[in-house]
């Protein structure tokens, strides 16, 4: 009985010493480091923009790959000066080839390599390394701002185009997890990644493991009621954006399906982080103007004659959409993106929007299919390309460049904004630490005070 009691004492004991290993919640396949691949699942960022450590850090108290960088005159010579008091994970130095290396290779696998190239005219992948510490990239590109575009890329906050450095003698050892320079410490049981952050052990958890998770950016996929959970909004919202396919259907039809989908959207509650816009731009943002307010009216008996195809890639489109057809008692079809080969009537899309630029707006001519779903749509294509020259990464300055571009797409309701999405993180009350948000759209755990 003695050795029964101490044996309960010493459990107790090594209990308290093992505190519970927490869950965060990443709804994806698998987790993957790499940074030298293309980045498709827009969820693998809720654990990349936690783990990866920016090359500059704009988040007080966080290191940067990098301590100090400065561009040529005409933005297409970067120099960098990697942070000494950084290491990869493994407790080595980062070298400033590998640091000019991650930059360059992980730009060729972003959407941003397809305006911006390394120029090997003069140095192999355009690197030249100047000591053991600084580097430059060599650039060449069209895009006036190109400063800008770089500088955001590799700044605390970027997430399409986010890119970190890795051990290149580890790249043929482990490319799913290579040794990287990480915000905070992790390792592996088994399947999961562990992450060490103020104290608490976290477990990274993929789509199986989710429900009753700790932590989360996507509430749906580990949890049905939030009253055990502590939410913060983000500040950076995400544009909901409907580009309608100007080949199929003519444009009563876009008019009707635009409606339609806007007005869901709208039916849709405001608690849920997803709050109905009446046009592109909000006070502000440049391109706004007051009096410009797009419908939510729509012609019931049409939506009701055809079938439609969408494309919602995100759940909680789906469900605000099913929701509205069930009500109004109209036939909806979901096709997935990869294999809708422009046959559907719309696509829902998701955006950044930083600094008050719509990225999408810079970006949708390249987006997969999107010449394509424009080809009746003349004077939007023209407006965007307009805001490309123009802006690349930045605002243009020219605001009535961004109200011509709204009044080209109400012409044609070829490019409709739906919504702004402002997403949640979610930690279980009671906990130690909790995920917040910074302003520039950073997530990263914190202790309670």
């Amino acid at each position: 009985m003695v050795l029964f009691f101490l044996f309960l004492y010493l459990n107790n004991v090594f209990a308290e010493k093992s505190p519970k290993i927490l869950s965060y919640c990443v709804p994806v396949e698998a987790f993957n480091l790499d940074p030298f691949r293309e980045v498709v699942d827009g969820k693998d960022m809720a654990y990349l923009q936690l783990i990866t450590r920016s090359y500059i850090s704009t988040v007080r108290g966080e290191l940067g790959v990098l301590d100090s960088y400065e561009f040529s005159p005409d933005g297409k010579i970067f120099k960098g000066h990697i942070n000494s008091a950084v290491k990869f994970n493994d407790g080595t130095s980062i070298s400033s080839y590998e640091g000019a290396f991650g930059v360059v290779e992980g730009f060729l696998n972003r959407p941003l390599g397809k305006r911006v190239f390394p120029d090997v005219s003069q140095f192999k992948h355009g690197i030249r390394i100047v000591d053991d510490k600084t580097f430059e990239i060599h650039f060449k590109s069209d895009i006036k701002n190109l400063a800008g575009v770089i500088r955001e890329a590799i700044s605390t906050g970027s997430s399409q185009n986010r890119v970190w450095p890795l051990k290149l003698v580890n790249r043929s050892h482990d490319k799913k997890f290579p040794i990287i320079s990480s915000k905070y410490e992790y390792g592996f049981s088994g399947d999961e990644l562990i992450l060490s952050v103020l104290g608490s052990k976290i477990a990274l958890v993929n789509k199986e493991k989710c429900k009753g998770s700790d932590f989360g950016l996507y509430p749906e996929s580990f949890e049905s009621s939030f009253d055990n959970y502590n939410s913060e909004k983000e500040n950076v919202a995400r544009a909901v954006t409907v580009q309608t396919n100007t080949i199929k259907d003519r444009l009563a039809e876009r008019k009707t399906i635009a409606g339609w989908i806007r007005s869901a959207f709208a039916d849709w509650p405001r608690y849920s982080g997803i709050e109905a816009v009446g046009s592109f731009f909000l006070p502000g943002e440049g391109g706004y103007e007051k009096q410009r307010t797009w419908e939510n009216s729509y012609d019931l008996s049409l939506m009701r004659r055809k079938h439609w195809t969408i494309v919602a890639e995100i759940p909680v489109f789906r469900d605000i959409i099913l929701r509205k057809a069930t009500t109004d008692k109209v036939e909806i079809n979901f096709t997935p993106f990869s294999s809708s080969n422009g046959k559907y009537d719309a696509r829902i899309l998701s955006s950044g929007i930083q600094g008050g630029r719509h990225v999408i707006l810079q970006d949708i001519l390249k987006w997969h299919e999107s010449n394509f779903l424009f080809s009746n749509a003349a004077l939007t294509v023209s407006s965007l390309k307009k805001i490309e020259e123009l802006s690349a990464s930045t605002i243009p300055p020219e605001a009535n460049v961004l109200r011509d571009f709204e009044q080209s797409s109400m012409k044609e309701f070829s490019l409709i904004p739906v919504a702004r999405r402002y997403m949640m993180a979610y930690s279980r009350k009671g906990l130690p630490i909790k995920l917040v948000w910074d302003n520039s759209g950073e997530f990263y755990f914190e202790k309670f005070k």
